[in-house]
């Protein structure tokens, strides 16, 4: 017997570990202690029953008591023998009152049983019944507490992992419904919301294996019918999520991973449909998807491996979690088959799976981010180089380059368009005169003025130096607008010359109609053009002319 007070909020708790009788298949122990070593040497088959006594010496007969059993895959019945040897059963679990067993599967879990008053003296019974073999190994974790403060005491032992299992809930369903939405739009986003929905059932999953749900409620078959989907489940949104970090790594790989996610499905499918209607138990095929997770574990963890050098950082980022948690779930999976017992959930389940599971969520969401601003930075700098490829460094407008594909796309259209060729005068001068920087605010000014004028058009050009070609296709300005556009740009040209110390904006242009040269290529039209500007260049030496 032990008493703890100063660690749990000063009540009393009291752990019923020594001075047991048990008896299991005409063997008897007397007076040994539950976690006795020769009780793990009892191979427990179907319909095996454990029988436990010891006599209640804790606890005050004027509070009421709570006894706090768990159970694995077993049937319970509790029962209190009086002074007289009269026993009364006072709690059953799947045995009815005249001792038969019944054939639901019975999960795993809490039995909060309340004691009788004035239960100090009298002895206490508790059988079990193996709903399957090896349901259990050794005997359970026996707790009795006051009434008052056991489901107190019981979230207290609980509260780093609730507080982690909680928070994986509430972040998934966070993520999911935002995540959805916006991958309608753009299918990036479907990775995040398999990040979420692994989330999420991680979450549900780790408060289902450390019975935290029975704070909630008391229904221990559902607690493990929830348990079981959700691990059948769980692996599914995380092979989509490796898929897409490991998208890279070539068709082999690729294959694989289709290849698991197809055999994931079809067994969580075939699990859950069979165990709701061939009244096969949820838990029957378990040994065979821990072979499956160990076989997906080791080829993913050493695909990650092979190609963890050649990575980027958020491939990075998800392969440490990836192998992180492959290491604890085969070392769950081994001490799951090799060494549970019929004890409460250890510290392993308690702490270490569910923060395995955060760390490897945080990784995910840390390697999905930093994918997400990788791709961001990417196409910003592939938009930055189509930039610098297409565009005029000084002025904004776009390059020659742009112009030459221009006249040669208007070749193949066979539609209508009109090019204007422009150039300034007296460049040469004001670069003599006021130097070359003076040179560039004159031809920056003048292209601020085009880009004004001509806001419509299919593109405006500078094509190197001093000279300059608008581009309209349908619609085409009339002649007439034309006109006005370029009388409006000749006034803009006096006004802006004013803030320019000296330097007097002026230009010579030319345009021409497709359909001036007729059956003959862009060029011609432009040449044409560009003929008509330096006419004008000529004349505007002696004062500009129409």
């Amino acid at each position: 017997m032990r008493y703890l007070s100063d660690s749990h909020g000063g009540f009393a708790v009291y752990s019923l570990k020594d001075n047991w009788d048990i008896d299991f298949c005409g063997k008897r122990f007397a007076g040994i202690s539950r976690t006795d070593k020769r009780l793990y040497d009892i191979r427990v088959k179907r319909n095996n029953i454990v029988s436990m006594t010891r006599k209640i010496d804790v606890g005050n007969d004027s509070r009421r008591l709570t006894l706090r059993l768990y159970s694995r895959m077993a049937f319970v019945r509790v029962s209190i023998i009086d002074y007289m040897g009269r026993e009364r059963i006072i709690y059953y679990y799947g045995y009815s009152r005249n001792g038969r067993k019944s054939d639901f599967f019975p999960g795993s879990g809490y039995h909060f049983i309340q004691l009788p008053q004035r239960s100090r003296g009298k002895t206490i019974k508790i059988m079990e019944m193996a709903s399957c073999d090896n349901a259990f190994k050794g005997t359970p974790e026996i707790l009795i507490t006051e009434t008052s403060h056991a489901m107190e005491l019981f979230a207290q032992q609980r509260s780093l992992g609730t507080f982690i299992t909680v928070f994986m809930i509430i972040s998934g369903l966070s993520v999911v419904p935002l995540s959805l939405f916006m991958s309608a739009g753009d299918r990036k986003f479907f990775t995040l919301t398999m990040i979420g929905i692994y989330s999420v059932i991680c979450g549900i999953w780790c408060l289902c294996l450390t019975k935290t749900i029975e704070l909630f409620y008391l229904d221990l078959r559902l607690d493990s019918l929830i348990e079981y989907t959700t691990l059948y489940l769980m692996i599914i949104p995380l092979m989509f999520v490796t898929r897409r970090f490991l998208s890279d790594a070539g068709k082999a790989v690729k294959a694989i991973i289709d290849g698991f996610v197809i055999i994931d499905i079809a067994f969580a499918f075939l699990a859950i449909i069979l165990s709701n209607t061939w009244n096969i138990r949820i838990d029957t095929p378990v040994l065979f998807f821990h072979m499956l997770l160990v076989l997906e574990s080791v080829c993913i963890s050493l695909i990650v491996v092979i190609r963890i050098r050649k990575a980027a950082i958020p491939e990075r980022i998800f392969d440490t979690g990836i192998i992180t948690a492959a290491i604890v779930i085969i070392i769950y999976i081994l001490y799951y088959n090799f060494c549970n017992t019929n004890d409460a959930p250890s510290f392993f389940e308690l702490i270490i799976a569910p923060a395995v599971l955060l760390f490897m969520i945080i990784t995910m969401l840390a390697g999905y981010i930093a994918d997400v601003f990788i791709r961001k930075l990417d196409k910003d700098q592939k938009k930055r180089l189509i930039t610098l490829a297409y565009s005029d460094e000084m002025t904004g407008l776009s390059n020659r380059a742009v112009g030459e594909k221009r006249l040669k796309e208007l070749d193949g259209t066979g539609g209508d368009y009109l090019l204007v060729n422009l150039d300034l005068n007296y460049l040469k001068r004001v670069n003599d005169t006021f130097g070359h920087e003076a040179g560039d605010r004159y031809i920056k000014e003048f292209s601020s003025i085009l880009q004004d004028v001509f806001f419509d058009a299919d593109a405006v050009c500078r094509m190197g130096g001093d000279e300059f070609l608008v581009i309209y296709s349908d619609p085409l300005l009339r002649e007439d607008v034309l006109r006005q556009r370029l009388s409006w740009m000749e006034e803009l040209e006096k006004q802006r010359s004013e803030g320019l110390n000296g330097i007097t904006i002026d230009s010579a242009y030319g345009y021409a109609y497709s359909d001036e040269t007729k059956g003959r290529s862009s060029q011609e039209t432009f040449l044409l053009s560009d003929d008509r500007m330096y006419q004008m260049k000529r004349w505007s030496k002696k004062g500009r002319c129409e």
